[in-house]
């Protein structure tokens, strides 16, 4: 930016940094091939993920990528596809659509105890808040009384399993 006026760097920046949209769109795609680390490049180093049917919350990048690994190796299909998005003033985002994904039939844990595989597919929405130009925060919300229906388990057992995968 040398010999470049204040107003056109920052211009420059703006038009250089993704949208919130195209980060969003870029770590759910990611995510969806089980690409963590892809993910994750369109995130702050701080990203804070909560799942709230689960009612958990993993803060940074290091917490978010352990709990992805776990819920992968539940969940190793698990696929969202985007039907639609927007992006408020503010410039965060709300993704929605289905996530699909097939249960290894494992408890987390490394429990014993090992049920059918199962199918799920169920509508999903992602809340993102954005700073400059990265995720820093997802808010995933689903239907978990139509989520346990599909594991063919009670939600209160689901509830109340510590590391079920925080993150989606």
């Amino acid at each position: 930016t040398v010999g470049m006026s204040n107003e056109s760097a920052a211009i420059i920046h703006e038009i250089s940094q993704p949208s919130g949209v195209e980060s969003s769109l870029r770590y759910g795609t990611r995510k969806s091939v089980q690409d963590i680390a892809g993910a994750l490049a369109a995130c702050t180093d701080d990203f804070v993920i909560e799942t709230i049917p689960f009612g958990t919350v993993a803060r940074g990048q290091a917490e978010v990528t352990r709990d992805l690994e776990v819920f992968f190796e539940l969940f190793p299909d698990y696929q969202f596809l985007c039907e639609g998005w927007a992006e408020a003033e503010d410039g965060s985002v709300v993704v929605w659509g289905r996530a699909r994904m097939t249960w290894t039939g494992r408890l987390p844990g490394g429990r014993w105890l090992r049920l059918p595989r199962r199918t799920i597919d169920l509508p999903a929405t992602a809340i993102y808040d954005v700073r400059d130009g990265k995720l820093a925060r997802e808010r995933f919300l689903f239907d978990m009384r139509a989520f346990c229906r599909q594991l063919g388990l009670p939600a209160a057992l689901v509830l109340h399993q510590p590391n079920l995968g925080t993150a989606t």
